[in-house]
């Protein structure tokens, strides 16, 4: 068995956006720099505990590849 406290996870997210008055859906908007092999772990953190705290979440995220920028 394990000793598991998760009452102190802090995420940060980049940008969140409550649609409708009260508060009907959530959209997370992640800018992704560069590749990791994570992200995937990290959003469905993000989306887990907005649902938690306000209901259906959804994630859109952009890959910035500055490599095709400068070329």
């Amino acid at each position: 068995m394990l000793n598991v406290d998760l009452s102190t996870v802090t995420m940060a997210a980049d940008v969140v956006f409550g649609i409708g008055d009260p508060v009907a859906e959530i959209l997370h908007l992640d800018a992704q720099a560069g590749p990791s092999a994570t992200k995937h772990r990290d959003v469905l953190a993000y989306n887990v505990l907005l649902h938690r705290q306000y209901g259906v979440a959804q994630t859109l995220i952009f890959h910035l590849n500055f490599d095709l920028i400068s070329s």
